[in-house]
């Protein structure tokens, strides 16, 4: 059961297309890896999240700049 969740996670590791996810979920065999596995994309999606609001900012404090400089 171990290697199935370490296999998964390695899995996760590389970009799996939107297809692949629910594949992945299903070929879990409890529900302990599966929530795992779920774990692991709310991690990544609070990240990617994190990441906009970054670039966001980023880009607002551009567009300010540009336009003090006119």
């Amino acid at each position: 059961m171990g290697l199935i969740l370490l296999n998964a996670c390695a899995t996760l590791d590389k970009a799996l297309r939107p297809q692949q996810w629910a594949r992945t979920v299903q070929d879990q065999e409890s529900r302990e890896n599966h929530e795992a596995l779920a774990k692991h994309y709310d991690e990544i999606a609070r990240q990617m999240l994190a990441d906009a609001e970054d670039s966001k900012q980023k880009a607002d404090y551009h567009r300010q700049l540009a336009a003090e400089l006119k």
